[in-house]
């Protein structure tokens, strides 16, 4: 994605399907300000169906969560770039 508009309307879309809960596990940051980089546990939950989703198709009640490495760079106080890269994922399907 490029771009403010491109961003939220991912999100917002992501946000009809999905509750997402992120736990910062590490968080290291240059001492200019201007890159951060965090690992981050990712845990999402399907709220209805979602059979077209980017990373594979979930279904009501079915979570995954996800072990994440981000690396931010800012310039003014404001995100520039966005680069993440999955770890580890593990899928649960609800009973």
């Amino acid at each position: 994605m490029v771009g403010r508009q491109q961003v939220v309307e991912f999100y917002r879309q992501v946000r009809s399907y999905l509750d997402e809960q992120v736990e910062l596990l590490t968080f290291v940051g240059a001492p200019d300000r201007r890159k951060i980089v965090a690992e981050l546990r990712t845990t999402l939950v399907a709220v209805r169906d979602w059979p077209d989703m980017p990373t594979g198709p979930m279904r009501e009640g079915d979570t995954r969560s996800a072990a994440v490495f981000a690396i931010y760079e800012l310039a003014d106080g404001r995100f520039t770039r966005i680069r993440t890269a999955r770890l580890a994922s593990v899928q649960g399907t609800a009973p």
